[in-house]
């Protein structure tokens, strides 16, 4: 198997739990702070906080896959939509384009993040996530500017009509297990639930606009729109860090962006908290009662999720990383 090269001719399918839309809009000079007129006392997470995430996390894992076994789902979903392109360009004398350039990489867990009062509060969730799938998010973009030359432009014509056209569907299907999937899906309803069953959409939206409205620069940002609001404002794939160890954590177009990230998320957390730390206890018995109730299912999720990575690895799939060799 070849390493990546950049070279790729039909993009990934997104197959992220979240959907992720990154934007080059530059947040230089966007953020601001906020006034002290907005300011109720709000006590930081409690322990218990920490332990339900945990918890929640380590059952959404069992059935949805660790990270590294999404990101062999991407490997399996990479091959299926791109392999038999790739095979075909290095028949015509391109061996340099590489099926897996561009396959999905899975963010950390995050098994509450669908819910508006009960995701985790304050941690940067979303630019955590970025950074996950940023190494995949380049990939892409240079293929979006990537230039063909003419006899490769004409390979990838023949090619593609030549080459079967496999549908996301299918893609999806080959690459998650499909118990896995009738699983997530009973998760995020159990999850909405809660919002539905503690929480308080109207009082919480217009708690949101107060606080967006006593930023120095009001972003537009509401209970239902905010996160939106941080994928618009996103950095490019190329001024996003891979970790929090990349020298880009500290340069302005990060930094601004994380800034307005934690002052957005806090605002969040004031308008919810008193509704979270409430009902900690009710969310995490709801937690363990999926477990019980589906342990059988998630037991076949997981036998079918170490075959999805045995099959990543006979098409070269290895290391911690992630890497294709």
């Amino acid at each position: 198997m070849r390493r990546a090269t950049g070279r790729l001719v039909v993009p990934v399918a997104a197959a992220a739990a979240v959907s992720l839309i990154v934007a080059g809009a530059s947040v230089s000079g966007l953020v601001g702070q906020r006034h002290n007129s907005f300011s109720v006392s709000v006590d930081p997470p409690s322990d218990t906080s920490l332990a339900l995430h945990a918890r929640a996390n380590e059952v959404f894992e069992a059935f949805n896959g660790t990270v590294r076994q999404r990101d062999a789902s991407g490997v399996l979903q990479a091959w299926s939509l791109n392999g038999a392109m790739d095979k075909c360009m290095e028949d015509a004398g391109f061996p340099q384009w590489d099926w897996s350039a561009t396959r999905n990489a899975a963010p950390r867990t995050n098994a509450l993040g669908t819910s508006v009062f009960f995701s985790e509060p304050m941690v940067h969730a979303y630019s955590n996530a970025l950074m996950d799938i940023v190494e995949s998010s380049r990939a892409e973009e240079r293929l979006r500017t990537s230039v063909l030359t003419p006899d490769e432009d004409a390979a990838v014509g023949k090619c593609l009509e030549a080459t079967p056209v496999t549908s996301d569907e299918a893609a999806t299907s080959y690459s998650t297990p499909e118990v896995a999937a009738a699983l997530r899906s009973h998760w995020w309803v159990m999850v909405d639930s809660f919002d539905s069953k503690y929480g308080d959409m109207s009082a919480y939206t217009s708690c949101f606009g107060r606080g967006d409205r006593e930023l120095e620069v009001d972003l537009g940002v509401t209970g239902d729109s905010w996160q939106q609001v941080l994928a618009e404002l996103a950095p490019p794939p190329s001024k996003t860090p891979p970790d929090a160890a990349s020298q880009l954590t500290t340069a302005p177009a990060w930094s601004s962006f994380t800034q307005t990230e934690a002052l957005v998320e806090s605002i969040d957390w004031t308008c919810r908290a008193a509704i979270y730390e409430a009902h900690l206890d009710e969310v995490e018995s709801a937690v363990d009662q999926f477990l019980a109730d589906h342990a059988d299912e998630i037991a076949q999720a997981q036998a079918e999720w170490l075959k999805v990575e045995q099959r990543a690895t006979e098409l070269g799939f290895y290391g911690q990383d992630g890497s294709i060799d």
